[in-house]
């Protein structure tokens, strides 16, 4: 694939940041930049019990092929990857020899794009700022007024998730409720107050062609909304959909 030379780093790795570097990496070298020990975000989510209650939500998918070995695929790559740091001369293996000594199917491997883990990364030409509102305030030396008023207005709390066993409260396929029906550590959670309903009148589109911003508060705070703004931070950086 020829890109343009040009980087472009993203700032977070959750919905927002891995949709927007997933799209630019077309044209740019992307540098991802991450605080937390793994990417995901919130769009990490747990089991409470290890099975595969919630992957199967969708009947059809049961009886389609290429979808369980893609299943099989990820349970056994998470499998290798935890095993890799421990492993004894392995070197530098990059993700493309990882998964071609591990035999993954084509199908599996053009899904899985590519990168490397570096410390040397460079300055980019572009950013995109994929993380919540108090944290992208805290990231510039000396933020404007109109950055400390809007970005300032959204608070967050302590969220936690709780394991349901009332039937009644969780949704009429067995297999759909696995997704936020369990007991995890607290997790930010957005609190919408009058200040911050303004301020997100308030929010600035990414749309200037260097610095584009992107995250869920930009919408109604859901994995949709994160995705749907990466999208638009691409889109204003030149790459589309």
């Amino acid at each position: 694939m020829e890109t343009t030379g040009e980087r472009i780093g993203v700032i977070g790795s959750g919905v927002a940041g891995l949709t927007a570097a997933d799209l630019l990496h077309r044209k740019y070298e992307v540098l991802l930049f991450e605080t937390d020990a793994r990417p995901g975000g919130h769009a990490h989510m747990p089991s409470a019990h290890g099975g595969t209650a919630g992957v199967d939500a969708q009947r059809g998918n049961l009886v389609r092929g290429r979808y369980l070995r893609m299943l099989a695929e990820v349970k056994r790559f998470h499998r290798q990857a935890k095993r890799l740091p421990a492993a004894k001369d392995t070197g530098d293996v990059t993700l493309g020899a990882f998964l071609a000594i591990g035999g993954y199917s084509r199908w599996f491997v053009d899904r899985a794009g590519g990168g490397e883990i570096r410390d040397d990364a460079g300055t980019p030409h572009h950013v995109v700022v994929a993380t919540h509102a108090d944290q992208a305030l805290a990231l510039p030396a000396d933020p404007t007024r109109a950055e400390r008023e809007v970005l300032g207005a959204f608070r967050y709390s302590a969220g936690e998730a709780r394991l349901y066993t009332d039937t009644s409260v969780l949704p009429p396929p067995a297999g759909a409720r696995a997704g936020w029906n369990y007991r995890a550590p607290v997790c930010g959670a957005a609190v919408r107050t009058p200040e911050s309903v303004a301020a997100h009148r308030t929010l600035p589109e990414p749309n200037d062609g260097v610095l584009a911003c992107a995250g869920a508060c930009r919408g109604r705070g859901f994995h949709e909304d994160g995705c749907s703004s990466g999208a638009r931070a691409a889109e204003s950086l030149g790459v589309t959909w």
